[in-house]
């Protein structure tokens, strides 16, 4: 009993650090007038483009800029500024969208680190002083939200990946899907840290002979090559989504 105390009292104060230090980078979003960075006004302008698109008001838009694919593996903040511009002004949504990633990345990196072991989130804090980073101020956001894509991905496959079924495997192709939409780099790492693991499972499995301890879980062959099945299968979209987009561009 006094075990759980303790492991409660510890994700409360771990709880209490997020909180406190998740406000303390959002403070300078939302402090100043207009977030510093290079591409970020581009982005914002493009997204009032889109916005605005066809609309008799803004018939330069009509001539100088057509409506492209939304198959393309820099589309996800895109579509979250053009949702949130029918809301807010849209530095506002600038604004907003910083918070999410300013807030999603330690959670996302907590994820990962609990999946390995739920005693050791207390060193995901350690990402709160990389959120303010040479990669946010040169304004590439989608590359940044990608690495929120990651790591909740290789989370996932570690908490899951012995669970196997329709539902978690719907959930990987969600996962590896939105990674494409962030940055086709995102996308790539993704698929390849979990192909990775799978590998090595294996070769573990291959050269022992027997069922051994995998992440916390005994596991063999045959669920390993399920394994890459599922892989497989989840990634497979994305591939075609990779193909299609640079078949549109050389064709």
């Amino acid at each position: 009993m006094q075990s759980v105390n303790t492991q409660n009292s510890e994700r409360f104060n771990i709880n209490i650090f997020f909180l406190l230090f998740s406000l303390g980078n959002l403070a300078p979003i939302w402090i100043l007038n207009y977030f510093p960075s290079v591409d970020g006004p581009a982005h914002v302008f493009l997204s009032y483009i889109w916005l605005h698109h066809g609309e008799s008001a803004f018939p330069l838009y009509q001539d100088f800029f057509e409506r492209a694919s939304l198959n393309s593996p820099n589309m996800l903040i895109y579509i979250i500024l053009y949702l949130l511009m029918n809301v807010f002004e849209p530095f506002t949504s600038e604004k907003i969208l910083l918070s999410l990633f300013v807030v999603g990345l330690p959670l996302s990196v907590r994820y990962l680190v609990g999946s390995l072991d739920r005693k050791a989130e207390f060193f995901a804090l350690l990402s709160f002083p990389i959120v303010f980073n040479y990669i946010l101020f040169f304004g590439f956001y989608n590359f940044l939200f990608g690495t929120i894509f990651y790591c909740i991905s290789i989370g996932f496959w570690i908490r899951h990946s012995n669970e196997i079924s329709i539902k978690n495997s719907f959930y990987l192709f969600l996962l590896v899907t939105g990674s494409y939409f962030t940055h086709l780099s995102s996308a790539i790492f993704v698929v390849l840290s979990l192909a990775i693991l799978i590998v090595g499972e294996f070769l573990v499995l291959l050269f022992s002979g027997e069922k051994v301890i995998f992440w916390k879980k005994t596991t063999d062959i045959s669920k390993v090559f399920a394994k890459g099945g599922i892989l497989t299968v989840a990634s497979l979209p994305v591939v075609f989504l990779i193909a299609s987009y640079f078949l549109e561009r050389w064709i």
